[in-house]
Formats: structure tokens, sequence, C-alpha cells
């Protein structure tokens, strides 16, 4: 029966990027396709959707988190720990693929998934041990398949918190000394001023809508001409 060996799980976290700062860009599409989906549905009319950053540079953590809808505590274990099965589509969605969130795992030593559905009183923790994921792919005596290796690095935590709290946050613990340049905050702030994925400021809309029809026009498929 075919297999599908550990060491696709670094091709697919350890060594997916080149640039450590693009685990930014794919938080933070995340957060943002959630909170669109959260105002399509207007799920909380009163309240403010965003995204916050917090980069602790002495501790070495990083926290990135949106108050939109959150994950029910039932579906965190199947949209979360399912690799590459994200149900995003591509050209509705910032993000697809299923794959960007767990390219922190690459740069700390502990990646968390914090999130809380409103009308539930317990939040969920998702904890990835990146550590360890390093030392079973540096294992050459270890042979596991890696839907195994994932039952050993996830573990989870609950808490009580308040039923009407709704949020998703992403936690790097321990950024490794490497990986220094992901706690520089004017190096950060730089960066994602280039690629976060926000609409035209206002003073661009002359152009806006020539810009937005072009895009399209390239993103549909073309027929080749007849033969």
């Amino acid at each position: 029966m075919p297999k599908i060996g550990k060491n696709v799980l670094e091709n697919l976290t350890l060594s997916m990027y080149e640039d450590s700062r693009i685990i930014y860009r794919e938080y933070i599409q995340n957060a943002a396709d959630q909170i669109d989906k959260a105002l399509a549905s207007n799920a909380f009319p009163n309240e403010d959707l965003e995204i916050t950053i917090n980069i602790d540079e002495i501790n070495r953590r990083i926290t990135i988190a949106d108050n939109a809808n959150g994950i029910p505590k039932a579906e965190v274990e199947q949209r979360l720990a399912d690799v590459a099965d994200s149900k995003k589509i591509q050209g509705e969605d910032k993000g697809f693929r299923g794959i960007g969130r767990l390219g922190g795992l690459a740069y700390c030593r502990e990646l968390r998934f914090v999130t809380s559905y409103a009308g539930e009183s317990e939040q969920t923790t998702m904890i990835w041990d990146a550590a360890r994921l390093n030392e079973i792919i540096n294992d050459r005596a270890n042979n596991d398949v890696a839907e195994k290796v994932l039952t050993q690095i996830i573990s989870y935590r609950h808490e009580p918190c308040d039923a009407s709290a709704h949020f998703f946050r992403v936690e790097l613990i321990d950024i490794k000394p490497s990986n220094s340049a992901l706690l520089d905050e004017e190096t950060v702030r730089d960066y994602i001023s280039e690629v976060v994925p926000l609409d035209f400021d206002k003073r661009f809309d002359t152009l806006k809508y020539k810009i937005d029809s072009f895009v399209e026009e390239q993103q549909r498929p073309h027929t080749p001409p007849p033969s």
C-alpha cells in the first residue's frame, strides 16, 4: 500500500520558504479571509473586525490574531491538523492549499493555534512541537509515515473562556536565533506594507477599476485558438 513518508512534512514546513518573513503574509492572509467571511455573513455587525500583530522581542514571541469567526471546538482538529486539504478557493480567498499556516514551524520551538467560537465557553489551543518535528525528520532511523509523525508533534489544551469570545490567534513561541529578523519591528513593518492584502487607497480610485478589470481578465481561462 502506498504511504506518505515523513520527509513530505519537511517540504511543507521546515523547507517551505526561503524568506522567513513570508509567514507574516501567510498568517495575515488567513486572518483577512476569515474577516471577509464574517463580514459577508454579517456575523458581528456591531463590532470592528481587525487583525493585530504583537512582536515580543525580549521573549522571542510573535502573535498574530483576528477577531472574526474563530473555529468551533469540534472542528479544530479536522480543519487545522489536515495538511494541504484546504477548502479555500483560488481567486476568491487570499490564501489557499492549506499549507501556509504550517510555515511558522521552521522558525520557532513551538507553534500554537488558539481559537474560540461565539457561543462556546471553552477555547482550544492546538500545539505543534516544532523542535520535536525537527528531531524526527533528522533521525534517519525513524521511518514513520507522515500521519504518525503528526500524532507525535500535535497536542491540545482546552481552557474556559467567555462564551461571547470569537477569535483565532497564531503564536510562534521561542523564535530561533537564526531568524531574529522576524522580531525586528521596523523590518517587519516595511515588509508587511509591501505584501499585506489590502484594497487600494481611496486616492487611487481613478485607476482601481482598470487594475481590477485587468487582473480579473488575466485570471479567466483562455481558450486556445483552433489549430
